[in-house]
């Protein structure tokens, strides 16, 4: 793994980790993994496809957010991560509550 990736990928998980005030240590906790693996990590040794999948599912984001931050798969500039953030936890949202996402939504577009 380059040290661009790597340096990119740690870059990305200190974003996340204080966009959640999350520590390496809770957020391990939190996906049911070991800490090394963000210790090996720092240390250029990046995650794999199993764990990069239980750090998006505790993150609420879309897995290929964190494929792609830990140089699983090629990364896509034409990515909007905050939109996939949104897509992955409206599909994590009962059918019965979507149209409220929606609203709020709207809501904020009326206020632009």
């Amino acid at each position: 793994m380059t040290k661009e990736r790597t340096e990119a990928f740690i870059k990305w998980l200190d974003y996340e980790l204080a966009r959640n005030h999350l520590t390496d240590h809770q957020l391990a906790k939190l996906a049911g993994m070991s800490h090394s693996v963000f210790s090996r990590a720092r240390k250029g040794f990046l995650p794999k496809w199993q764990a990069c999948a239980k750090i998006a599912s505790t993150l609420h984001v879309n897995p290929v957010v964190v494929f792609m931050a830990a140089g699983l798969i090629p990364p896509s500039p034409d990515l909007d991560t905050e939109f996939e953030r949104l897509k992955y936890i409206y599909g994590l949202t009962s059918a019965g509550n979507r149209h409220k996402i929606v609203k709020v939504a709207e809501i904020i577009v009326d206020e632009d």
